[in-house]
């Protein structure tokens, strides 16, 4: 318990302190993650399938429902609930796998970090690489369906994204 309050802070201090995010949506997210932790966990050990992009969307529905007016915001938010859920359901895994071995759970934690810390470097690293070979990934699909390209580039997490943050960033300006 002491581990999940110490990096519920962490997260909650870098939000609002290095991102300048708004405490009560980051508070929101936060607890937000507890309730599709239990739901994603659940799904992924029946079924092995973790329905994290569905819990994106809600979580910024409800955002916008008490108040949400930055999409950027929202859209950091909505990460700290996905990647706090997806880690959450992996190390639920790990965890159930580790018992079943007799592995010390301090070192699959350890590992656990270690990979979302390389993963986190790695995927600005690889974003990077990618928009600058293919300049069409960085044109919003939504706002110019036309652009030459479009149809190679389609990802539902993605539309999902863009999708939710257009309309919360249309229902603020309404």
């Amino acid at each position: 318990m002491g581990r999940v309050a110490f990096w519920g802070i962490a997260i909650f201090v870098v939000a609002v302190v290095l991102l300048h995010q708004p405490p009560m949506f980051v508070v929101i997210a936060l607890a937000l993650v507890f309730v599709f932790l239990m739901v994603n966990g659940i799904s992924l050990g029946i079924s092995d399938s973790n329905p994290i992009s569905s819990a994106f969307v809600v979580t910024v529905f409800i955002l916008a429902a008490v108040g949400l007016t930055n999409p950027i915001a929202g859209l950091i938010c909505a990460s700290i609930l996905l990647i706090s859920t997806s880690v959450g359901g992996d190390m639920q895994q790990d965890r159930s796998t580790g018992w079943r071995l007799g592995t010390n759970r301090n070192i699959q934690f350890r590992f656990q970090v270690i990979g979302i810390t390389m993963g986190a470097v790695m995927s600005v690293v690889l974003a990077r690489l990618f928009m600058k070979a293919y300049p069409i990934l960085a044109v919003n699909q939504y706002a110019h369906p036309d652009a030459p390209g479009i149809e190679k580039w389609q990802s539902a997490m993605t539309f999902k994204f863009v999708g939710a943050l257009s309309g919360s960033r249309t229902r603020t300006r309404a």
